[in-house]
């Protein structure tokens, strides 16, 4: 049976040689974030000091950004053309807007392996560019896209003509797999007048699991006449959480929020429009609403190696739970638990019940390493439960993974 005191991970999976290579904004070695992903190999880390840099991407190659608090990038982070098999992960950006810029912070597209966006923040922007409203994140014909604790709001752009706020989804996405887990997303801004304000989330041919997410359409502003008899702004319906057609959507524990909608004076008799749905389903789109809430987990992003560290569970009160680890580079999926991050014999787990209180919390210790070696540790936390809009079919509920880098103290 599985220890039931302690979980202790042993470096059962000895970490495949790679480099950490440092950014500063100043002190380098490199000064600039995509420098360091032009010189790095399949695998390599990349760490961030506080300070402002400038875009970057990666394209066809595996890569960890390890951010943090004051990682500010201005300009627009790219994640394209993975093959099957290569994973990228970047943690801890704040993404901000260059003037007149016309692409979204976050772009996504063409790729076979995994993306995963942990800590990253796209916060709303209000400028007075009427031309260039965008999402805040926009993800194209990828496989496999995680945001993990992820804020994604976009920039929008000022109208002066109509006196309106031109604006955009927090999320676009097309052809694409994508999980958000704890994440917030907004919509803002007007679409033109007697249309829908935009929506939180704007999906196409997507399968989308929504965990412990708000989404939040925009709302609509109002038309009214001014004292020379010109009619200003755009009314519409509020924007809705969700927009979906031709896509799967399941959601457990999140806040899906229609916007206000706006008012019409300029008729004679005013229309007043609708406030936005939770989740707006066209052609072909299916929801599935899971059971409870979603199970979680907390735990540091970085540790030294042989360190103990403290991991935080909450769940449903009473509920059996299990907590999965497991070490870096293969990955398999077993089955009933959608998620689970196992590997191959070499993964740890501990069974738990949940008390009254519904949390949990347990020290484990960080596996050794081989000098300058560095390791990802995945942690996740799954449990099984009666799912009333499936007949009461027992399914699993899988929580947001949570990943450790393991340094070794030579770093």
């Amino acid at each position: 049976p599985p220890d039931r005191t302690m979980l202790l991970l042993l470096p059962l999976l000895a970490p495949a040689p790679l480099d950490v290579l440092d950014v500063h904004p100043s002190l380098g070695p490199f000064t600039e974030i995509d420098d360091a992903v032009l010189a790095a190999d399949d695998g390599d880390v990349i760490r961030v000091a506080p300070g402002t840099y400038d875009s970057f991407a990666i394209r066809g190659k595996a890569l960890t950004v390890l951010g943090g608090p004051g990682v500010v990038v201005e300009g627009v982070v790219r994640v394209q053309k993975l093959a099957p098999g290569q994973d990228v992960s970047v943690h801890g950006l704040e993404l901000r807007v260059l003037p007149f810029q016309h692409e979204e912070r976050i772009i996504v597209g063409l790729n076979q392996g995994s993306v995963r966006f942990e800590d990253v923040e796209v916060e709303l922007v209000g400028t007075n560019e009427y031309q260039y409203p965008i999402a805040g994140a926009r993800v194209v014909s990828s496989a496999d896209v995680t945001f993990v604790g992820c804020v994604l709001e976009p920039k929008t752009g000022y109208d002066t003509t109509f006196e309106r706020l031109v604006g955009a989804p927090g999320l676009r996405c097309s052809e694409s797999s994508i999980g958000l887990h704890d994440c917030e997303v907004t919509g803002a801004g007007n679409s033109g007048p007697g249309f829908p304000a935009y929506s939180g989330i704007d999906a196409f041919d997507c399968e989308l699991d929504l965990f412990g997410v708000r989404a939040q359409g925009a709302a609509s502003g109002d038309t009214y006449l001014t004292f020379a008899g010109n009619c200003r702004g755009w009314a519409g319906p509020g924007g809705d959480g969700v927009v979906a057609s031709e896509s799967d959507i399941t959601t457990v524990d999140c806040q899906l929020i229609g916007g206000n909608g706006g008012t019409d004076f300029c008729p004679f008799t005013p229309i007043s429009y609708a406030d936005g749905q939770s989740i707006a389903l066209g052609t072909n789109a299916t929801l599935i609403e899971g059971p409870g809430t979603a199970p979680r987990i907390q735990a540091v992003d970085r540790v030294q190696e042989g360190a103990p560290f403290s991991v935080a569970v909450t769940s449903d009160p009473g509920d059996l739970v299990l907590l999965l680890a497991s070490l870096e580079p293969d990955r398999t999926v077993v089955q009933g638990i959608f998620g689970a991050l196992l590997v191959d014999g070499t993964s740890a787990y501990r069974r738990i019940t949940l008390g009254g209180s519904g949390s949990f919390s347990t020290t484990l210790t960080a596996p050794q390493l081989a000098p300058f070696e560095t390791l990802a540790l995945h942690l996740q936390i799954a449990c099984l439960r009666a799912d009333p809009a499936q007949g009461g079919a027992v399914v699993p509920v899988v929580g947001s993974p949570q990943v450790v880098t393991v340094l070794d103290s030579a770093y």
